[in-house]
């Protein structure tokens, strides 16, 4: 069996930890989030010599979400719409079905207006919205978890999972009036780039 190269031993470390982090922060690639480690793991060998070490992964994991997190704040800066993350979504539903509760919406930091506004109505119109573009049965599994507070078994839980990833890509991608924008990333981005060169 062939031996692995020091960054080799990291690879499914770093493939699964960048795959869900992407997940979690729309508009980020997982390409992006895999190469900001290596590059970590090459210019700091002293302290990543093998994923399986004390504390290695939960350095990688708090890495990964800390360059998503900058990455998504520089992408808001010049983007005219705002990405909700996932766990964003999950939040906002806390409140999205008893319209006397509107108020306590949660904001992320990232989305609070400079202008004086109604942010929480803002979040809760898109998360509506979102909702009802949704299918029947992702729709009412959503409903179940956060309209009627019910607990969920497994299966229900797996679908509100897929249910909320689907809500997040919607809200994400549809054109808001006036700011028609869908995500692109870095590789149709660099092939547009590319070719407007040629």
């Amino acid at each position: 069996m062939k031996e692995l190269s020091p960054l080799e031993v990291f690879d499914d470390t770093v493939a699964k930890i960048a795959a869900t982090v992407s997940r979690d922060f729309p508009g980020i690639e997982s390409d992006d989030i895999s190469q900001h480690l290596y590059l970590t793991i090459l210019q700091n060998r002293e302290h990543f010599k093998h994923p399986d070490d004390a504390g290695v992964t939960g350095a990688l994991w708090k890495i990964a979400k800390g360059y998503a997190s900058q990455l998504r704040a520089e992408g808001l800066h010049i983007s005219v719409q705002y990405a909700y993350a996932r766990d964003d979504i999950a939040r906002i539903l806390e409140n999205t079905f008893n319209r006397e509760e509107w108020y306590l919406t949660y904001v992320p930091e990232d989305a609070e207006s400079i202008k004086d506004s109604a942010d929480e109505l803002d979040l809760q119109s898109d998360v509506k919205w979102g909702w009802t573009q949704l299918t029947g049965a992702e729709q009412m599994v959503i409903f179940e978890k956060y309209g009627l507070k019910e607990d969920l078994d497994g299966t229900k839980r797996k679908r509100l999972s897929r249910a909320i990833d689907n809500l997040c890509e919607i809200v994400n991608t549809y054109p808001r009036p006036g700011h028609p924008r869908r995500a692109m990333g870095n590789a149709k981005a660099q092939h547009l780039v590319g070719s407007s060169y040629e």
